[in-house]
């Protein structure tokens, strides 16, 4: 029996809370407990799914789970792992989905199995989805980077659930996590604000409603996806699609130098804020250790 924690209830949290019991993962023998600072956002979950374990206590969450997933903002985890650490059942494999974290700082609080994951809301199932088959409810990639403390069951078990509603990719060099952030849990975001741009424009080039320009450009980069996905690479799909000396192609030539520096300059301002970020939680990490430490002695 694996019972399963989840300690914060965000978008993040929430998500992955809610496509485990949609999609109807837990075994007989498991159980999901969740915990939020306030009850309040749990209340309608308890409504629906009487069997979720629902607590303010992330004492008792802790207690009573193998898996305990950590789901809060990234300068309250530390505070958070803790707090719980002494009420940690032997061997429980920690699950954070806080960005910007190494291992090493971590385990200047919990020396055990520990995973980074990094998930997206482009996850999100909807509510038919128990009646869709594994291999099309999966939207999204997760990522997921290991400790050396993780064991084979352990990725297993965690991969697995992940993989139930999206498609898990493994980083082994921890380093490679930013950069694998931006591509994925960032990338709905830039092609949700891609998809608002080109409607706006053509607009104004036509009598469309937004509504109609956003619905052709979702569709067509929905079925572009797919071909993408499993048809085609994306030298083929521009070869067949832009004919020479034709729109396609002036467009392709003009957005082929346009993104190019766009592209580094939009990966560099990433990787400054992605640091500063980091130094940020690096200041605050020493910190609450200086207090540990002073509340200790």
């Amino acid at each position: 029996m694996v019972n399963i924690g989840l300690i914060g209830y965000g978008s993040m949290g929430s998500m992955i809370v809610n496509n485990i019991l949609k999609l109807d993962l837990l075994l007989d023998d498991e159980k999901l407990f969740v915990s939020n600072h306030n009850l309040s956002k749990l209340e309608t979950l308890g409504e629906i799914y009487s069997d979720v374990v629902i607590t303010e206590d992330n004492k008792f969450l802790a207690g009573n789970c193998d898996v305990v997933i950590i789901c809060v903002e990234t300068p309250d985890f530390l505070g958070v792992l803790n707090e719980i650490k002494p009420n940690l059942k032997d061997g429980v494999h920690i699950v954070t989905s806080c960005a910007g974290l190494s291992f090493d700082e971590i385990m200047s609080v919990y020396e055990g199995s520990v995973s980074i994951v990094i998930p997206t809301l482009a996850s999100t199932v909807g509510s038919e989805a128990s009646n869709i088959t594994s291999s099309n409810r999966r939207k999204g990639v997760s990522l997921f980077t290991h400790n050396n403390f993780v064991n084979d069951s352990e990725k297993s078990f965690i991969e697995d659930l992940f993989n139930e509603f999206s498609f898990v990719k493994t980083v082994d060099n921890p380093e490679d996590l930013r950069i694998a952030t931006f591509l994925t849990s960032c990338s709905p975001a830039f092609l949700a604000l891609l998809v608002d741009k080109l409607a706006d424009i053509s607009v104004n080039y036509s009598s469309f409603s937004k509504d109609d320009a956003s619905y052709m450009i979702i569709k067509s980069l929905l079925g572009t996806s797919l071909i993408l996905d499993e048809d085609f690479e994306t030298d083929e799909v521009i070869i067949k699609v832009a004919t020479p000396g034709g729109i396609t192609q002036a467009g392709l030539d003009y957005l082929d130098v346009e993104l190019g520096e766009d592209g580094r300059e939009l990966f560099e301002t990433l990787l400054k804020k992605y640091e500063w970020i980091r130094k940020l939680f690096f200041l605050y990490f020493h910190v609450f250790l200086y207090c540990l430490n002073c509340f200790i002695l």
